[in-house]
């Protein structure tokens, strides 16, 4: 009986070569970098030599040793030594895919008695099953598992005899794929994202933030997650998705912002501060992540303050909010400058009390610079504060 063992990927995809087994005993076989003789290298440049030693007898390929990290594997089943690799069936050795023929005069099962003839009849026969019947069934059945709807974001090829699997299932639905392809014996390999564990990453860091009401959802359109719920106050201007920590999710997955801006906190608060009478005293307020800032006139007084604190505690219970009370109190000091006079030419400029010129752009002091001149009035920015000083006839 001759064995041939063809490769079936590397650099040296298509080589065989040929051994011959007595009908009683056995052929030893060495894959590796030296194997055959040195008649085929099986080993890519890079890869570290590595070899089996097998034993070819009538039953098959009977592995003896594997120096190899990787252990021997057909299909989705690793061969131990002493198991044996059926003639005809693919496996991987040394790094490579390699399969096994017999070709021979003695009867290919050894305890099978038919004549010749007959034995030829049922070779022919199981080539036409398998070739004719098995494997467009196969492949019709997977085909037919892969266009079910959870895999309907899925692209997938066979290469070297293996089915590769890329694009995007939930968790359940892959481990469903796994099971299909474990009992229908089929060698693949799965390059997918799941979306639920992208889902359930991004909501774990929405929930971990201060006065957030929005959530992640997933999305009908593949490779797609959508952030879904109502803008908190100190949310409605910003840009959600830029806010997102770089890596949290994987970057083939896009997010889609389709969360809500309401005007309900704004109406509320207005509401809020006619009713406790507030709004002469309250110059301006903002929202951030953990704080709602106040800035109140200098007239303002405690009781002013306990007030903001009845406003803001209806508001988190209204709206399902924590926010922190802040209060700012408008600077007491003002600017302290005289304007002697003022000239209207082409570039206005007025004169103060120190008998100096100064322009727009101009500084008096370290505190104050000077924004515009008219001749009704003069802006300038005092500690950063904004003032109109308005000009009188008597100063003109």
């Amino acid at each position: 009986m001759k064995v041939t063992l063809s490769v079936l990927s590397g650099l040296h995809r298509g080589a065989v070569a040929h051994f011959t087994v007595p009908p009683s005993g056995t052929t030893p076989i060495v894959i590796g970098a030296d194997a055959f003789n040195t008649d085929i290298t099986l080993l890519d440049p890079g890869i570290q030599p590595v070899h089996c030693r097998l034993t070819a007898d009538q039953k098959g390929l009977c592995l003896n040793e594997n120096n190899g990290n990787t252990p021997l594997s057909r299909g989705l089943h690793n061969i131990q030594p002493g198991d044996y690799i059926l003639y005809g069936k693919p496996f991987e050795c040394a790094g490579i895919s390699l399969t096994a023929q017999c070709a021979s005069g003695v009867k290919p099962f050894s305890r099978r008695k038919a004549v010749v003839f007959f034995s030829t009849i049922m070779l022919i026969s199981l080539i036409i099953l398998v070739f004719f019947i098995r494997t467009p069934a196969t492949a019709t059945l997977t085909e037919r598992f892969l266009s079910a709807e959870p895999y309907r974001c899925l692209s997938w090829e066979v290469m070297d005899n293996q089915l590769i699997i890329n694009g995007f299932v939930t968790t359940s639905a892959e481990e469903k794929l796994i099971a299909f392809f474990m009992q229908q014996d089929i060698s693949y390999r799965l390059s997918v994202i799941t979306p639920d564990t992208e889902q359930r990453k991004l909501n774990d860091w929405l929930n971990s933030r201060p006065n957030n009401h929005l959530t992640a959802e997933l999305s009908n359109a593949c490779g797609h997650l959508e952030i879904q719920g109502i803008r908190a106050p100190h949310q409605q201007d910003e840009s959600l998705t830029n806010v997102l920590p770089v890596m949290l999710v994987s970057s083939e997955e896009s997010i889609d912002d389709n969360s809500t801006i309401t005007d309900e906190y704004i109406k509320k608060l207005d509401s809020l501060i006619n009713t406790l009478q507030l709004k002469s005293v309250i110059l301006d307020f903002t929202f951030s992540a953990q704080l709602f800032s106040v800035t109140l006139s200098k007239s303002a007084d405690n009781t002013v303050k306990k007030q903001l604190n009845i406003l803001l505690d209806e508001f988190n219970q209204d709206f399902k909010f924590n926010y922190q009370l802040d209060i700012r109190v408008q600077p007491v000091s003002k600017p302290k400058l005289v304007v002697r006079a003022i000239s209207l030419g082409r570039v206005p400029y007025v004169i103060l009390h120190d008998g100096k010129k100064y322009q727009a752009g101009s500084a008096p002091d370290k505190d104050t610079r000077i924004i515009s001149i008219n001749k009704e009035q003069m802006v300038l920015l005092y500690k950063n504060e904004q003032y109109t000083i308005t000009f009188t006839d008597d100063k003109k």
